[in-house]
């Protein structure tokens, strides 16, 4: 149970600058009777967003050369000290690595039943030394890869009775943290004429290679539709995000301007909130741009308005990189953030990020962005530019 939080005093407020910006962000630092932060901002409405510091990318993956370095779907990327890339491309289930200058240099894992092959990966990581990770969730095991792609190592997490996690993040040397959904505790929210709005609430658990461990926090869960004896999940409506930030957890529902940030241990250690309210949702304009996207027929229970929520998320993903914790704000259908609030390990907001239409948020390292990008044609491409 988290302890009923009463602030006993304001140790420190301040008027941190943002970068890039002439303007200031008011921010309070309160810690309760329970040793809780709680940090408020207030981000000024007319700062500046920072942006890649040129429109020209340094390096672009996947763009011709070898047929075999095209994407397909790409579902991560990182870029390592030496300034290559290693890439996991879902559709071919490759992992792949990238020179500096974007040229496609050789694959480290492929489609198969062997050691360190994929059949069904996601979360990749960046680990120390250069070493990088990919969860299987067919396999149920986490693949450690060397610098130079042999495989280093392999930890079974998959356990009978247990339910390989869809998504998995490392939180420190012998854990990791991942979904556990909880049917027994799916509620409905909704009714439309062809079925239910239902909500399947997510435990974030630990696992290990002993199996499951501590239940560290409840999300509210993905919503579905429910028709009949078939689900479709939908489109519309809070996923929880959550991450992992050093040897932290930080969740939200996305609903409101608020983070959690939650010690390994169970413990709640701070609270980041800041002045964003979640704006209305035009439905009429959503659902014209899912028909541009994908024609949907008039019967579809998608366009039940019983099914859409009223308002956009203030923040639909959360990223980690290197004690930062981006929050990205959802764009009206509800895919892609090109806006990014960023706070540092302290919780205190730092700037905004603003990105193209569109693309998605990969990895930043080392004074380099690295971006997810479609052309008109949907073809997919691997973007590097230089950031800050």
């Amino acid at each position: 149970m988290v302890p009923t939080r009463i602030p006993l005093t304001a140790i420190l407020i301040g008027v941190i600058a943002s970068c890039g910006s002439a303007e200031t962000a008011n921010q309070e630092l309160v810690v309760d009777s329970a040793g809780i932060s709680i940090v408020s901002t207030d981000v000024p409405d007319t700062s500046e967003p920072l942006r890649p510091q040129s429109e020209t990318p340094v390096a672009v993956l996947g763009k011709g050369g070898e047929p075999a370095g095209l994407f397909a779907e790409v579902v991560g990327a990182v870029r390592l000290s030496d300034g290559r890339f290693v890439v996991l491309e879902f559709s071919a289930r490759e992992l792949r690595e990238y020179a500096a200058d974007g040229t496609f240099q050789g694959v480290w894992a492929k489609r198969g039943m062997g050691p360190g092959e994929l059949q069904y990966p996601s979360n990749l990581q960046h680990l120390s030394a250069d070493s990088v990770e990919v969860w299987d969730r067919r396999t149920g095991r986490v693949y450690v890869y060397a610098p130079q792609g042999a495989l280093a190592r392999e930890i079974d997490l998959l356990h009978a009775g247990i339910r390989p996690p869809p998504g998995l993040a490392r939180l420190d040397d012998q854990r990791w943290i991942g979904e556990s959904l909880l049917p027994e505790q799916v509620h409905t929210i909704g009714r439309g004429r062809d079925g239910i709005l239902a909500e399947m609430p997510v435990a974030l658990v630990t696992f290990s290679a002993e199996g499951p461990g501590d239940t560290l926090a409840i999300l509210p869960g993905m919503r579905t539709i429910e028709i009949g004896s078939s689900s479709i999940s939908a489109a519309f409506g809070y996923q929880a995000p959550w991450t992992v930030s050093g040897n932290s957890l930080v969740v939200g529902t996305g609903s409101t301007a608020e983070l959690r940030t939650i010690a390994s241990d169970g413990r709640l250690q701070r609270i980041t909130r800041w002045n964003q309210a979640a704006s209305v949702l035009d439905r009429g304009a959503l659902l014209k741009l899912a028909q541009s996207i994908a024609p949907i027929r008039p019967d579809n229970p998608l366009v039940d308005p019983a099914y859409l929520p009223d308002s956009v998320p203030v923040y639909k993903q959360l990223r980690s990189f290197d004690g930062e914790v981006w929050a990205g704000s959802a764009t009206p259908f509800l895919i892609e953030s090109d806006r990014w609030q960023v706070f540092d390990e302290t919780g205190k907001w730092s700037y905004s990020v603003e990105l193209k239409p569109g693309s998605e948020l990969l990895d930043r390292s080392d004074g380099f962005i690295v971006i997810r990008e479609k052309d008109a044609q949907g073809v997919q491409t691997v973007a590097v530019y230089p950031f800050r």
